[in-house]
């Protein structure tokens, strides 16, 4: 008699074959980064505490009653943007995860599609939780021994629960993704930033970074280019835009007489950073037309941007066009 094979909560979801060419399939993706997405108070909050702070599971999990604290990470990319937020903490994958338990926890069906969850941990959860094995390659999930690689089904949403606090040195990038226009995972009437571009949130964050006194983990912004260090793509265009908001005019098209080496030309730039942080553009324009023009307003936010991130100065000529 043929031995019947154990079914798991987690079968139904399982991976696809993996390919024996770099052409993956929807149901068989190359895991290496997670990304944990918020919005903007909360990664504001997040940079100033220099990590990702565990919380309480407030769904509808069954572990929503535990008292359990985790943190969560997914490496799902939304086509139509994400109910978590605009901004994006990305971490290498493999390093999370090597020397942990593995649990299996629950599919939320109610979600579109169905979102499989798995708890990283260092505890014990066994007699609680089912014990998950990734290289057995019969889940949403799998661990490819021989090649050491990591394996995922695309074709679901997959979210891992980590029960510890991520910090932000051990994180790879910052970047910026647009929020769904449908679906949020605030009350509605609580996010002020579904129905805003991305480019202005990202200008916003941009903002608060570069005008505040707390110090940033510049190689979360960075990148090494051709002119030596400079800005990743979501600082580019967070600083982008805040030059664009500058040029949009207002009531007042008259410009004053502030010069970029003007001994209160930093102090200015960074009240009208304050400004726009805070959504506050009209004030954030009056600072602006404080300078001359918007040529000695961007010097100046090239120098304070320069020394703040440790990018070379001759990288952010962009902001010249």
């Amino acid at each position: 008699m043929k031995k019947r094979k154990t079914h798991y909560p987690w079968s139904e979801y399982k991976i696809g074959p993996v390919p024996t060419r770099n052409y993956p399939s929807n149901d068989c993706q190359i895991l290496d980064k997670v990304y944990h997405v918020a919005h903007l108070a909360t990664a504001v909050r997040i940079v100033e505490d220099g990590k990702i702070k565990q919380g309480l599971i407030y769904d509808k999990s069954k572990l929503n009653t535990s008292r359990i604290l985790v943190t969560w990470l997914s490496p799902n990319v939304w086509y139509h943007g994400s109910q978590y937020g605009n901004i994006s903490f990305e971490f290498d994958f493999s390093k999370l995860v090597a020397g942990k338990n593995y649990y299996w926890v629950e599919v939320m069906e109610e979600y579109n599609p169905h979102a499989c969850r798995i708890l990283i941990t260092t505890e014990n959860f066994d007699g609680t939780l089912i014990p998950y094995v990734p290289t057995q390659g019969d889940g949403p999930w799998y661990y490819d021994v021989e090649n050491k690689r990591h394996y995922w089904n695309g074709t679901y949403c997959l979210e891992f629960m980590f029960t510890r606090d991520l910090s932000l040195s051990i994180a790879n990038e910052v970047s910026f993704t647009g929020h769904h226009s449908e679906y949020c995972n605030m009350k509605e009437s609580a996010c002020r930033d579904q129905k805003v571009p991305k480019q202005y949130i990202n200008a916003r964050f941009v903002s608060h970074l570069t005008a505040s006194l707390v110090s940033v983990d510049s190689k979360l912004f960075t990148r090494n280019v051709r002119r030596g260090i400079g800005p990743a793509e979501g600082l580019r265009s967070g600083l982008e835009q805040i030059v664009q908001e500058g040029i949009k005019p207002n009531r007042d098209k008259k410009w004053g007489d502030l010069e970029s080496d003007s001994d209160l030309a930093e102090a200015t730039v960074k009240a009208a950073l304050n400004f726009l942080s805070q959504d506050n553009k009209s004030d954030f324009r009056k600072m602006v037309r404080q300078f001359c023009n918007i040529d000695s307003f961007t010097e100046c936010l090239k120098e304070i941007v320069a020394e703040k991130f440790g990018i070379d100065k001759p990288t952010l000529r962009f902001l010249d066009d």
